[in-house]
């Protein structure tokens, strides 16, 4: 349908502008620029609520389980399929920074994969979770953070308790 096809289109748009706009937010706050780190933050709030609207409309938030299921495939797909396509056409464009983006954030996937397989058999269990982020390369860390992170190699600084 192509209402529906409508509907996907807005909502990553709506999303990719939510984090553009975060990302400006962080920027203009950096250059010590308030008012437009306000303002921006705004926009991306605004983008946010008009990206579950979409989301609402297309029916796509169910229970844990079957959202995580959803989670899961999704990460395995751009894993197994996206990404070494991505990797491969940076390689031959030969744009070095690029391939080692991607690289990085298939690593991180990937190892993000085998979490979720072990937090859907801990929640079957009733177990609770803690988790943390780095905030360098995205690879989400069960309990408390490592040293280091073991795909970017940051320290437990760039860790963020979720």
């Amino acid at each position: 349908m192509k209402s529906t096809a409508h509907l996907d289109e807005a909502l990553a748009r709506n999303a990719r502008a939510y984090v553009t706009l975060l990302a400006f937010a962080r920027q203009a706050e950096i250059d010590g620029h308030k008012p437009a780190a306000c303002l921006f933050r705004a926009a991306a709030q605004s983008r946010k609520v008009r990206a579950d609207i979409c989301l609402e409309a297309l029916a796509v938030v169910r229970s844990p389980a079957e959202n995580l299921a959803a989670v899961i495939a999704g990460e395995v797909h751009e894993a197994d399929e996206l990404y070494p396509v991505l990797i491969e056409t940076a390689r031959k464009e030969q744009q070095a920074d690029i391939r080692h983006a991607f690289l990085r954030a298939r690593s991180a996937m990937m190892k993000n994969i085998g979490l979720y397989e072990t937090a859907r058999a801990e929640w079957e269990e009733g177990a609770s979770a803690e988790f943390c982020l780095c905030m360098v390369c995205g690879y989400l860390y069960q309990g408390h953070e490592p040293e280091d992170c073991p795909v970017c190699g940051e320290g437990p600084e760039a860790a963020e308790r979720i």
